[in-house]
C-alpha cells in the first residue's frame, strides 16, 4: 500500500472471490486517498472491471487514472515462423 510507485499488472484477471474483491478496494482506496502513482495494466475494458472488481473499485479507477490504450499485434499470439 505505502511503496512510493505500485505496478499492477493483468488487474481482473485473477480469479475473484469477496475476499479478493475486498483486498483490491481496500489496496486502490489507499493509493487513491493518498493520492499514490500506481500504474495499472488490464485487457479489461471499464464495464468488465466493474463487473469483475465492483463498482468501488471501479469508480476510484475511472476517477484516479488516465487511460492509455494499446492496440497492435499481441506477440504473445503470434505464430511460429515455418520452417
Amino acid at each position: 500500500m505505502r511503496c512510493p510507485l505500485l505496478f499492477l499488472d493483468d488487474l481482473g484477471a485473477a480469479k475473484t472471490s469477496e475476499w479478493t474483491e475486498e483486498l483490491t478496494y481496500r489496496l486502490i482506496n489507499h493509493r487513491y486517498e493518498h493520492m499514490l502513482p500506481t500504474l495499472i495494466t488490464t485487457n479489461l475494458p471499464m464495464e468488465q472491471l466493474r463487473v469483475t472488481l465492483g463498482d468501488r473499485v471501479a469508480s476510484r479507477l475511472a476517477e484516479m487514472t488516465e487511460r492509455v490504450i494499446l492496440d497492435g499485434p499481441d506477440r504473445r499470439r503470434r505464430t511460429a515462423p515455418a520452417a
